[in-house]
């Protein structure tokens, strides 16, 4: 595999966890705030760390995201445009 889809996919992976922990948490600070439900200070706490830790690193993986995108579409406009007439394959005459 090349570094490039390497780097892709892991972005692609960081992106992902990032939007599932804000997710999550998220969830958890809403339902037990509807509900009424007190959390432990310690719980509240690292859900909140945890949910504001993952905004930077889900930042940062969006940008990184849409700059390999940009540069895949620059590179595929910088390609020359091969038209032409297709040659023959060399094979069996019937």
């Amino acid at each position: 595999m090349s570094s490039t889809k390497l780097g892709s996919q892991w972005i692609d992976r960081l992106f992902g966890v990032s939007v599932a922990l804000m997710g999550v948490t998220s969830l958890i600070l809403s339902v037990t705030g509807l509900a009424d439900i007190s959390l432990p200070v310690w719980a509240m706490r690292l859900v909140g760390i945890v949910n504001l830790a993952s905004l930077p690193v889900l930042g940062y993986s969006m940008v990184k995201s849409f700059q390999e995108k940009l540069n895949m579409r620059k590179a595929a406009e910088a390609k020359p445009n091969r038209g032409g007439v297709k040659k023959k394959k060399k094979g069996k005459k019937k």
